[in-house]
């Protein structure tokens, strides 16, 4: 609900109050300077990509749900194999106190106390009957201390069930409302569009292709900037195509280059190839290089830039590090793991390379 709040006060004060949402910075007029000077496009853009933010943790949160859901399900299937053996037990062991009481009685009562004990529901009731009765001088408190275990941890299995059916239901619930939250998010998107002409349109999908490129190129710069690393040292720097090492395992989920964004519905350039991994699973150095940074940076979570002269490359999205800045690596060393920070809706490594500066399509240069 604070979030929902939040969104509606940044509406009604204009983009200009827009704050990103653990994404990238707002654009400004010096910003899209090269591309256009129409604040109505620069601040359309804005509020798309605040717009994009929110969505982007709608749909982390509907993965989180899916993964709850998935988990309860589990769950719930083996309390009620638990539960269907405890059954066994309890009856196992209602029966055999009912036994020993039965031999205590006479004629007609025999049948009397087998039922009365039998037909108890629960374990406080079947000791609650099983107490008032005589004659039952045979029943040790070692066996009414185990008929009473079991039962306790029939109920107990019991409230477990019913709590993990309880859980998957609200997840399923929950989904349905973060995907109804997401709709909602496109259409509000939708509504921004429709504000501008054609022309105003085309400036701003430029604007947006521009600022990609740009903040790729600028957080390279400043992450080289962090530090003054020598490479001459390093041996093995790649010198052309053909060289290196993949960083990971799985198949390419998302190439590099241009993909319809789902919330707005144009493409947008994609800056880097996606590898589908599971999360924990390595990440190897492409070159021999100095690692540059290893920490969070916003969109892209836990990120690691290598230098490797001619060539650079950052892993991205990552679940931990391996390396440090300053640390010399070798072509195939460890440097991370998989995992899914910053935007990023599953476990995946977001693999991204500079060839002399410019980003460059990482399956172009092995």
């Amino acid at each position: 609900e604070s979030t929902k709040n939040s969104e509606s006060a940044s509406s009604s004060k204009g983009s200009s109050d827009i704050k990103p949402v653990d994404g990238f910075d707002k654009i400004t007029l010096a910003d899209a300077a090269s591309v256009t000077t129409d604040k109505k496009v620069i601040d359309a853009l804005n509020e798309i990509l605040e717009i994009q933010g929110r969505a982007m943790r709608v749909t982390q949160n509907l993965e989180k749900s899916k993964k709850a859901q998935k988990e309860a399900e589990k769950k719930l299937s083996q309390a009620e194999d638990q539960l269907s053996i405890q059954q066994k037990k309890a009856d196992d062991a209602k029966v055999s106190l009912g036994l020993i009481a039965m031999s205590q009685q006479q004629g007609h009562e025999t049948m009397a106390t087998a039922n009365v004990l039998l037909k108890s529901e629960d374990a406080q009731g079947f000791l609650s009957k099983l107490a008032t009765m005589r004659n039952v001088g045979d029943i040790t408190n070692e066996q009414l201390r185990r008929s009473l275990s079991e039962c306790e941890r029939l109920a107990d299995l019991k409230t477990i069930r019913k709590e993990l059916t309880q859980k998957a239901a609200d997840e399923v619930n929950r989904q349905k409302a973060l995907k109804a939250e997401y709709e909602a998010k496109i259409k509000q998107a939708e509504e921004v569009l429709e504000k501008l002409s054609p022309g105003q349109l085309d400036l701003l999908k430029k604007l947006n292709d521009t600022t990609i490129k740009n903040r790729t190129s600028k957080l390279l710069e400043g992450s080289l900037a962090e530090g003054d690393f020598d490479l001459s040292g390093v041996t093995g720097l790649p010198t052309g195509k053909g060289q290196g090492i993949w960083p990971a395992s799985g198949p390419i989920t998302s190439p590099f280059g241009y993909r319809v964004n789902p919330v707005v519905g144009f493409s947008e350039l994609h800056d880097g190839t996606d590898i589908g991994a599971p999360c924990g699973a390595p990440v190897q150095s492409a070159w021999p290089g100095v690692v540059i940074s290893a920490r969070y940076q916003r969109g892209y979570g836990n990120r690691v830039l290598v230098d490797s002269g001619m060539y650079k490359a950052t892993y991205n999205h990552l679940s931990g590090f391996a390396v440090q800045p300053g640390q010399t690596v070798k072509a195939g060393q460890l440097i991370g793991t998989v995992g899914t920070t910053g935007w990023s809706t599953g476990c995946h490594l977001h693999f991204s390379t500079w060839v002399n500066g410019q980003i460059a399509d990482p399956t172009t240069i092995f």
